[in-house]
């Protein structure tokens, strides 16, 4: 049975004119003030000065114009098992997708939503192709966006409708709204208090951040006792503390009011301070689970966590896929076993944690492709009488490849793999074999030798997540992932 069709919020086609010549939007304002605002403002302009303000109005009304019809033209329904947003402008077009192939159903609400009291409704599937972008980014208001998520959801049969919304039966606005809102109560996984989010904030500094921090200090402590002359200038000392300013004064605003909840098979995450985000996740559809120790946090024995789901986070505003900030790994290792219990095996405490380093044999391919570039360094140091400076360069990049083997780490579970790495900040992997899409082996002559390679997995997620490297690890190892991803494989095709 069908939805009925209906168009977007009209706030739609307002805010992607704005977002498209937000440029010209700009010089247009910058020429009325320019000009005065007054009624013979434009007896002041010159013949060009006039021409190019036209010119940008006209373009400005274009694109408005052009979004309108596009608007108004465009209807989404819900067609049998299908999700439809059709297209009627000059060059039509129609997309449908199989609601079984929805990964997500988000709601979010940016500063220009907020304006109009709209809300952007955004699906994503399980796609390789889009898992970059959102696949459809629609707008509605508040009451539609959440009654036709909880369609979508109900309809894809990855939940139980709620009471009185049965799938695939038509309901009106407000009955959906109603039927939505007499679903069963979600339980609350974790909440993150104002300190907590402070907390994930400063210790969350990446290694770049902290390094323009230092200068900073240290070039305030210097002006406080050098004389006049020899003082750096405030502009320097500012832009070295842009850097890890904008890393904490981003993600407070972005992940105030955090919450997780997990109401039957899906995971719920809530935040926004200006831009409120609600992910709705289906935990069947989880690739992975990511633990993060950032530099700072390591020294508190802090972690966060991060879910590999296609539609959770946001590639393009280089959003981290979160599902809980920073905590002890007791309450995050409760988390996980709330959500997805078998990912929990390799978290802190787990039964398959503290995972297996590479083994020692490893150490010397490792420094062999570290050492070469630094002999090369030490070459050129002899040659321009700085011999010092290229040993200092050697060391470095030789301590570098023996940090890289030390903190390489492989686990190969029953039906899952772990995968850990991380100098400074540690980033801990465990992902099923049926969600590992490609898996690349290498060996020199040296780790044929030694019967080792190294290589890396692929999965269906967002770019930064995509490939995960292997260290050097026993040959046998790498047979074993590629045995069970194709063992894993026959599995969901016999399923099937």
């Amino acid at each position: 049975m069908m939805m009925t069709k209906r168009r977007c919020h009209y706030s739609m086609f307002i805010i992607s004119t704005i977002k498209s010549i937000w440029a010209v939007l700009t010089a247009i304002i910058f020429f009325l003030i320019d000009a005065g605002l007054s009624r013979d403002m434009l007896s002041g302009m010159s013949r060009t000065q006039i021409l190019i303000f036209v010119a940008l109005l006209a373009m400005a009304l274009l694109v408005l114009i052009v979004n309108f019809l596009r608007w108004r033209k465009t209807f989404v329904y819900v067609e049998g098992d299908n999700f439809v947003v059709d297209r009627r402008t000059i060059n039509r077009s129609k997309s449908t997708v199989k609601l079984s192939t929805i990964a997500a159903v988000n709601v979010r609400q940016g500063l220009l939503e907020r304006l109009f009291g709209s809300y952007r409704l955004q699906l994503d599937i399980n796609s390789a192709a889009t898992a970059n972008k959102t696949d459809f980014d629609l707008v509605f208001t508040k009451r539609e966006a959440h009654a036709l998520r909880a369609r979508l959801i109900a309809d894809s049969g990855q939940q139980a409708a709620a009471p009185g919304l049965s799938a695939g039966g038509e309901r009106g606005g407000d009955q959906l709204c109603q039927a939505m809102e007499s679903a069963p109560a979600a339980d609350m996984l974790c909440a993150f208090s104002f300190s907590q989010v402070m907390r994930h904030c400063l210790l969350s500094l990446q290694v770049s951040g902290i390094f323009f921090a230092a200068i900073g200090i240290g070039g305030w402590f210097w002006n406080s006792g050098a004389t006049a002359g020899a003082q750096i200038s405030s502009l320097a000392l500012l832009m070295a503390f842009l850097p890890p300013l904008y890393q904490m004064v981003t993600p407070f605003f972005r992940y105030q009011n955090f919450r997780v909840l997990k109401r039957g098979g899906y995971l719920e995450v809530t935040y926004g301070l200006i831009a409120t985000q609600h992910y709705s996740l289906p935990l069947d559809k989880t690739n992975a689970i990511i633990i993060r120790r950032p530099m700072l946090a390591r020294f508190f024995g802090l972690c966060s966590g991060e879910i590999v789901n296609v539609g959770m986070g946001d590639a393009k505003e280089n959003q981290a896929p979160l599902f809980c900030l920073l905590t002890t790994p007791a309450e995050l290792r409760r988390v996980i076993a709330a959500i997805a219990p078998a990912f929990a095996e390799t978290a802190e405490g787990g039964r398959a944690w503290p995972l297996p380093r590479s083994p020692r044999q490893a150490l010397l391919p490792a420094l062999i492709s570290w050492g070469l570039p630094g002999l090369a360094a030490l070459l050129i140091g002899i040659i321009w009488g700085k011999w010092w400076a290229g040993a200092a360069v050697c060391v470095l990049l030789l301590l570098a490849g023996y940090l890289q083997w030390r903190t390489k780490e492989l686990v190969l579970l029953t039906d899952k793999i772990g995968i850990s790495s991380g100098i400074f900040a540690k980033r801990s992997i465990t992902a099923d074999y049926a969600k590992l899409q490609c898996l690349t082996r290498k060996q020199g002559p040296i780790s044929r030798y030694l019967g080792l390679s190294r290589g890396s997995v692929t999965m269906l997620a967002q770019s930064n997540n995509l490939l995960n490297p292997i260290g050097y690890f026993p040959s046998s190892q790498f047979d074993r992932i590629g045995e069970e991803m194709v063992r894993a494989g026959e599995h969901k095709r016999g399923a099937v």
